[in-house]
């Protein structure tokens, strides 16, 4: 979805759901996420949604598989923040919440 933000640029507002099943998506699935979040890069973005990465610790940036090394590289190569700091299912932080600048969400609510 496209909408402006305050000061009347563009904004990429997207909810994502990455099915951990490898077997229920295409193969490439996660290839193409990081290719949306490249084509993203530099534009106001929010993207959330169940992205489960349950080995990523997101308090140190550090994934434990090929993919989620993959993904954490994705989401730096693209200036974005991870702003979820706390665990979303079991203790794992599987839903996100990604924007192009850290001062998009306020953490004060």
């Amino acid at each position: 979805m496209l909408t402006r933000d305050k000061n009347g640029e563009d904004l990429c507002i997207g909810i994502c759901y990455r099915s951990p099943n490898p077997d229920f998506c295409d193969r490439d699935n996660d290839t193409k996420l990081c290719d949306m979040l490249a084509e993203m890069r530099g534009k106001p973005t929010l993207l959330m949604g169940d992205f489960n990465f349950p080995d990523i610790d997101w308090s140190s940036s550090e994934g434990y598989t090929p993919v989620s090394r993959n993904f954490i590289d994705c989401i730096d190569d693209g200036f974005l923040t991870q702003h979820v700091a706390e665990g979303t299912y079991n203790g794992t932080t599987l839903d996100l919440v990604i924007t192009s600048e850290p001062e998009m969400i306020d953490t004060q609510c």
